[in-house]
């Protein structure tokens, strides 16, 4: 029997996501472009640009396209009356989720503070954004989302990345490991919080992770499936998410810095195309569906975007031409943001965004001019629904 080289090609790119050294990531970028060569593969050096007259077609018959469009809001509790008001506050206004970030030892517990937001409210998600893998138990991480997902009825979210901060590993006496071992902590940890969530029991013992006969017995979750997602901007992450979880959530972080929280950026048009092209490929390749979600770090509503961009740029170090044309940016008046979100759907596909709560205000009057929109206002809004216990 023949096995057409592009088959054998592919094999080669899924088994590769499993194996995070550089050696592995060099040999993939070689079959990377034997794939271009052949025509398979998006080369990821060049954007898989929409023209402007099918950006037109999408604006003019993209009716999934608004709909689709949904915002999150990551906050943390400072006490509970402000705490309660901000999860009434999405809930009424149609908010999707109420996220927590999950930093120990410098903020609240997320989920505490995500089932005492649950308890308020009926209808938005509820999850982590992002829970630390490198650090955190993935019998306890799993033990939290499914308890969650029990007192929200349905509604927790289970959200993880790789982890950054030096200090959250110096506090329990361990240095931080490099890029590699990071991201291979974080693919067995997330295979093992999903497969607990999903009642199986779970055994691994390997260099970066050791569980024997792990299971969730109670509580079980109250969802068929709890939503996965993968905060990164790392390759390798990127493609593992890509095949895996539901949400990818581009934060365009770069390096880390020295401060141990700060990042390099890494907003470009071309950064962005390549990593795009990256979760494209590794999607319709492994047959995963996959919700492109950005983290938004900035949110102005000016009449003059190309101030605001100088001065933000000036002060955080980015590029002010990134940041006019960057989904993590929102900048200028409510029309051009509201213009900004759909090319963003046209160009990379990108219909969910996570905000700041200090931005709650301005995206408030972004969304209700999104809702304005003939294909919204047809549409009677967005629906929500969820499987009940």
């Amino acid at each position: 029997m023949t096995v057409p080289v592009e088959r054998v090609l592919e094999q080669i790119i899924g088994t590769m996501q499993f194996v995070q050294r550089p050696t592995a990531r060099a040999t993939y970028g070689s079959v990377s472009w034997c794939l271009w060569l052949l025509g398979l593969h998006p080369n990821p050096f060049v954007s898989q640009q929409q023209t402007p007259e099918s950006r037109v077609v999408v604006r003019r018959y993209g009716g999934r396209m608004y709909d689709r469009f949904a915002v999150s809001v990551q906050a943390e509790p400072r006490d509970r009356k402000s705490w309660i008001d901000l999860a009434r506050r999405l809930e009424s206004a149609g908010y999707d989720a109420l996220l927590a970030p999950d930093h120990l030892g410098s903020g609240a517990s997320p989920f505490v503070a995500l089932a005492a937001a649950a308890a308020v409210t009926d209808r938005i998600g509820v999850g982590s954004c992002v829970s630390q893998a490198g650090i955190r138990n993935p019998l306890m991480l799993a033990s939290d989302v499914a308890t969650l997902d029990v007192v929200s009825d349905g509604r927790a979210r289970l959200g993880l990345g790789a982890g950054h901060t030096p200090i959250e590993w110096a506090m329990l006496g361990e240095c931080r490991p490099g890029v590699d071992d990071r991201v291979a902590r974080f693919i067995e940890v997330a295979h093992a919080c999903r497969r607990l969530l999903d009642g199986q029991t779970v055994t691994v013992d390997s260099e970066y992770l050791r569980l024997v006969n792990a299971s969730l017995t109670q509580p079980r979750r109250c969802q068929q499936h709890v939503p996965l997602t993968v905060g990164t901007s790392n390759i390798a992450m990127l493609e593992w998410a890509a095949r895996n979880a539901d949400v990818v959530s581009m934060t365009g972080f770069g390096r880390t810095l020295a401060d141990g929280h700060s990042h390099v950026v890494r907003w470009s048009d071309g950064h962005i195309d390549q990593q795009v092209n990256v979760i494209d490929y590794h999607a319709e390749t492994s047959r995963n569906v996959v919700t492109k979600d950005a983290l938004v770090q900035f949110v102005e509503v000016t009449a003059d975007a190309e101030a605001a961009a100088n001065r933000l740029g000036e002060t955080h170090g980015v590029n002010p031409g990134d940041l006019l044309t960057s989904p993590y940016a929102w900048l200028g008046t409510v029309d051009e943001i509201v213009d900004g979100i759909l090319r963003n759907r046209a160009r990379w596909g990108i219909s969910r965004y996570t905000i700041r709560e200090q931005h709650l205000d301005a995206v408030d009057a972004i969304r209700i001019r999104w809702e304005s929109l003939p294909s919204v206002a047809a549409a009677g809004g967005r629906r929500k629904s969820v499987d009940g216990c």
